[in-house]
């Protein structure tokens, strides 16, 4: 089960991006310096700031590690995901599902 704070999160980003205050850019894979593959996903996202700021999500498939490049994630990514991540997060599970 998600813990509050991520259910928090998470709901702050569904809202974002229905309201169109978060979206994803774009989506792309590549290799990380190791040679593993990495998901990278361009989030821009006006919620907290107006004139908005772009994020950066990674993704490592083999190791499941997930990294943010906003403020939340240096804070506290080591707790709880931010938003940013849950929403990839989402859009990845939709691709591989769909």
């Amino acid at each position: 089960m998600l813990q509050e704070a991520t259910l928090k999160r998470l709901e702050k980003g569904l809202l974002g991006a229905a309201s169109g205050l978060i979206k994803i850019v774009s989506r792309m894979s590549g290799k990380a310096p190791d040679g593993s593959t990495v998901i990278l996903w361009e989030i821009f996202s006006q919620q907290s700031n107006p004139k908005g700021n772009t994020y950066f999500v990674g993704y490592k498939p083999a190791t499941g590690e997930w990294r943010c490049t906003c403020p939340d994630f240096a804070k506290r990514g080591h707790q709880t995901p931010c938003k940013h991540i849950l929403l990839a997060q989402v859009e990845y599970q939709q691709k591989v599902e769909g």
